[in-house]
Order: structure tokens, then sequence, then C-alpha cells
């Protein structure tokens, strides 16, 4: 086990420790700097993931300036399109309250809980319902799985049904005709179909055999066993719910990210894709690493050189975090959510570690510091360890290239994107820009973009090779 706070490194163990508190900056990390993490007004950082810090609004150009004010504008009416309204909340409540049901019909001492997004009030009108069965039990004949399948195949708003034994946690995946609920009676029972709604999507995720058509409304519930996990999904959801307490920022940034992998089909699970669990906790690390909580803080003072206006809030962290999420070497170093810590994944990653410094030119290092070639045996994987329950929670992702390749290239959209000055708007003719939040939400802009960062990574390497 290794402190990152000390000076010398343990070999004999895997994790290296960053600061115990979010509050305090590991001394190895800021002896290397003459001003606090996240302080001071310098016009210009060197960024280090695992240290991040940046440029503080006041001596940013224009051009940053009006990338984060245009993005904040579209963030903040995109939060207000999906915000759930009464009746869509109703519609999951009902789905709650009659899966209970069925379930205590099953075994009457079980109990549901609900977590996930509907929970931690994280969901988007397309997401699912996450409900745990507790003390579910098998009998003699059937698994625990087919009883509960039988029972809920006769709800009357189940449209499609399909358990899933031979998962690592046994699963049941519904879908709910919202026409059919309870509440479907009442007044504006009808979802409000301001968010995109896409039926095949719907169909391919739960493996239906026939998808929702026409302008049905469907709501997707997964209705998991708690026979490998425990309560470990409650604890989760209940860690989660504390640090939207402490950062309520943070759940208008999951939302667009979510939206964000859902527009770019790289959200499912069983696919491959960042799933939201994966994704809230990059968000909780990066935010109590020191440097960011410290700037974090400065930037709800009024007073404080590092203060972000409401007129850019949203904007600017979301292209902090999008940088972040595009340069942290998680091919090589491994995060640890609670406690907060690293885990280092190659010989490379132990290098980085050892220094503090993400530096592509670093010679990759053994324990004993020795040059070792960089083992590509780890390559292109997440590794995010569950809080409350041991392994990798995102061991799933084997698409995570993709995901980092995809988010590379909107953080480069968002970062080239430049914004007509008022002057040459009003005087001179010139059109407003490209929405920088449409653009990244486009699936073929994005495409498009990594096509041309991989083109032009090639080149270089290329003409590096010539000389």
């Amino acid at each position: 086990h290794v402190d990152s706070s000390q000076s010398h490194v343990d070999s004999s163990q895997s994790h290296v420790d960053s600061s115990q508190s979010p509050q305090r900056a590991p001394e190895s990390f800021t002896n290397n700097h003459t001003s606090s993490p996240g302080l001071g007004c310098q016009e210009r950082v060197r960024y280090n993931p695992l240290r991040p810090q940046h440029t503080c609004m006041q001596v940013s150009g224009y051009v940053r300036l009006a990338t984060a004010k245009r993005l904040t504008t579209e963030i903040e009416d995109f939060l207000r399109q999906v915000e759930p309204t009464e009746q869509s909340r109703r519609h999951r409540d009902d789905i709650v309250l009659e899966v209970t049901a069925a379930v205590r019909e099953c075994w009457p001492d079980a109990r549901v809980e609900v977590y996930g997004s509907f929970a931690t009030d994280l969901f988007l009108p397309h997401s699912d319902v996450d409900l745990l069965v507790m003390k579910a039990e098998a009998s003699e004949n059937k698994s625990a799985l087919q009883i509960v399948s039988e029972r809920l195949r006769c709800l009357t708003w189940c449209r499609y049904m399909k358990p899933i034994q031979n998962a690592s946690v046994p699963v049941v995946k519904l879908t709910a005709d919202v026409s059919l609920l309870p509440s479907a009676n009442l007044p504006d029972a009808a979802l409000a179909p301001r968010y995109p709604f896409n039926p095949e999507h719907l169909q391919q995720q739960h493996q239906v055999e026939q998808p929702c058509t026409g302008a049905e409304a469907c709501i997707a519930v997964d209705v998991t066993l708690d026979c490998n996990i425990g309560d470990a999904p409650i604890a989760l959801r209940d860690f989660v719910i504390h640090h939207l307490d402490r950062l309520p920022m943070m759940r208008g940034l999951v939302l667009v990210l979510k939206h964000f992998m859902f527009q770019q089909g790289l959200n499912d699970a069983y696919k491959g894709g960042l799933t939201s669990h994966s994704l809230i906790l990059l968000l909780i690390f990066y935010f109590n690493i020191p440097e960011v909580w410290a700037a974090y803080e400065a930037a709800l003072d009024p007073e404080s050189e590092g203060y972000i206006d409401k007129e850019w809030w949203y904007g600017e962290w979301l292209m902090r975090v999008m940088q972040w999420l595009s340069e942290f070497p998680f091919s090589d170093v491994g995060i640890v959510v609670e406690p907060m810590s690293y885990v280092p994944l190659t010989n490379y990653g132990f290098g980085i570690l050892t220094t503090g410094e993400c530096d592509p030119e670093l010679p990759d290092l053994d324990a004993s510091g020795i040059a070792m070639p960089r083992s590509k045996a780890q390559a292109n994987l997440l590794h995010i360890e569950d809080p409350f329950n041991k392994g990798n929670i995102a061991k799933g992702s084997f698409e995570w290239w993709l995901v980092r390749r995809t988010l590379q290239a909107a953080y480069h959209m968002l970062r080239t994107h430049e914004e007509p000055s008022p002057l040459l708007r009003i005087y001179g003719g010139v059109a407003e820009g490209k929405s920088p939040l449409a653009a990244i939400l486009d699936r073929a802009h994005v495409a498009a973009r990594v096509d041309a960062l991989l083109k032009h990574k090639t080149n270089k390497h290329m003409l590096t090779a010539t000389f």
C-alpha cells in the first residue's frame, strides 16, 4: 500500500493512495507548485490529469469564455427540457408499487428496493427503473428467477419480458407500456414527447421479441435478485445521493454526459459501453481530487481569483470534466473512489504514480525502478473499484477504447469551437456559430472528428519516423 503523501514508494503493495481527505492535496503532489491547488490566477497551466489545474476565467481568452457561455445557456435549456414531469414520476412510482406487490405474493418477507438513476434523481426520459429484490428464495422445482418471472409476466402493463439466468447477477428485464399503468387515466397522462425516444434502441437493449411502435411510450424495468451482490446497490445509491448533496452542480453534468453516451450508442452495458454507475463514480472521483475540490470552492467565491460566473458555470465545468476524461491515463492507472486512491495497472502506471506526474515521456518502471517495456495486456481497460462490492465495477466496459476516443473527439470539438464576436454578428452579417452542445451530441459529427484525429495522429507518427 503506497501513500502518495509520502516521498518514498513501498513496492510491496499494489495501491497508491491519494490524500485521505478531499480537502487537502497530497504533499508530493504540491511540492513542485508555488501556489495552492486550484487557486491563483495563472496565465498558463501545464495540465496534469493526476492533479488537474486550469487557467482561471479572468485570463481566459474570448474563445474560451464565449464557448463556456454558449454551452452554459444550452445546458440550462437542455436540463429544463429533460426535467421529469410529475406524470413521468407517477408512472415510475406505479411500476415500483406493482412490482413490489407481485414480489411479495411470491415471498411475503421479501423486500424491494429502488436504486439506480430513478432513486438518485439522475434519470432521463429514456432511463430505466432499477429494482433490487431482497430475500428471494428458490423452491424445490424452480429458481427464484423463474418464480418471479412467472408472476411479473401477469402484470397488465408488462409488454415484454426476458429473464437472464446466466448473467453474473440474475435479472428480469421488462418493458412497461405507459398507457396501461394506473396513472395513465389521470389528466395529462401521456408523456410529453420533448425528448428523443428510439424504440429500436429499447428493443435492442432488452432483446424483446417485438419493438414498441408508433407513438407508444415505454419504460424499461430491471428487476435484479440479490443472489451475488447483497445490498451493495443500496449502499451505492446512498453514496451517490450523499455526494450529490455536497455537489448539486454535478447532477446537471451527469445528465448531459449520460445523454451524450446515449446519443453515441455507448451507454449499453451489455455491449461494452460505459454504464451510468461508472460515469457517476468517475465524476465523484474527479471532484474529490484535492486540486479540483479547491478549484470548486474557489469558483463559488466571488472574491476569489478562481471565481466562475454563473453565465460560464456549466460550460466551463463540462469542458474541464471532458478534458480529464480524455487525458487521464485510465489504461495504466485505476481509481478507487472510497477511500480515494489510485491503482497502478501497468509498469508505466507505477512510474506515473511514483513521480506524481503524467508525462508520456516517462520511462516505464517496475517495482525496483528498472526500465521495462510498457505492457499492452491492460490496454484500453477501465478500472473503477466498487466502493461496496469488491472488484472492478467497470469490467464489462470492453468498448472503453471507443468510449475514450469519442470523449476525446467531443472535447476537441469543444476546445476548438469558435463563437463569432457580437460585433461581427451585428455589423458584419456573420451568422451565429453552430451549437457546441448539438455538435457533440451528433453521432455523425463526433465520428468524423474521431476519424480526423486518428488520421492526424497517424500522419504525425509517420513524419516522426521519417526524420
